[in-house]
């Protein structure tokens, strides 16, 4: 398996096949908002391949300069569900992600505290929430391994 940020093409695909039928349509952003995102470099899109084929997506906003990335959409494709593959996911997507927040601040050594913030959607119950949790830069790396374990 193999990781690739998404050009604008490969993300507009993904969105019209699959997005609109993973996520709830109260909770997707427009199209044009999130290609918007991609333009302007405060989002991410990245897909999770093997031989040529989806298995996972998803988008992350990582804003210019400032010490925080965010999670806005994960998805594994439906029939790949329950494999392991968006664990799988994490750990090719981890080092990118750390590099271009490192390009735009030196996040982890930074004195600052960090505001995470997830939302989920819990599949076999169809319920949603928003969570928070605030956490010292120092911690951020620890607690990123953690959930990856």
């Amino acid at each position: 398996m193999y990781l690739k940020e998404l050009t604008i093409q490969q993300f507009t695909a993904i969105y019209k096949t699959h997005m609109i039928t993973d996520f709830p349509q109260d909770e997707l952003k427009p199209l044009e908002r999130m290609i918007h995102t991609m333009q302007t470099g405060l989002s991410s899109a990245f897909g999770l391949y093997e031989n040529n084929d989806l298995r996972a997506y998803a988008v992350f906003i990582v804003p210019e300069g400032q010490s925080y990335g965010l999670l806005d959409y994960l998805a594994v494709v439906k029939e790949y569900r329950g494999t392991g593959i968006g664990h799988h996911f994490f750990a090719l997507v981890e080092h990118t992600l750390k590099e271009k927040i490192r390009r735009s601040t030196d996040f982890l050594s930074s004195p600052k505290t960090l505001i995470l913030q997830r939302m989920s959607r819990n599949a076999k119950s169809g319920g949603a929430g928003l969570h928070f949790m605030k956490i010292t830069a120092a911690g951020a790396q620890s607690l990123f391994h953690a959930c990856l374990a």
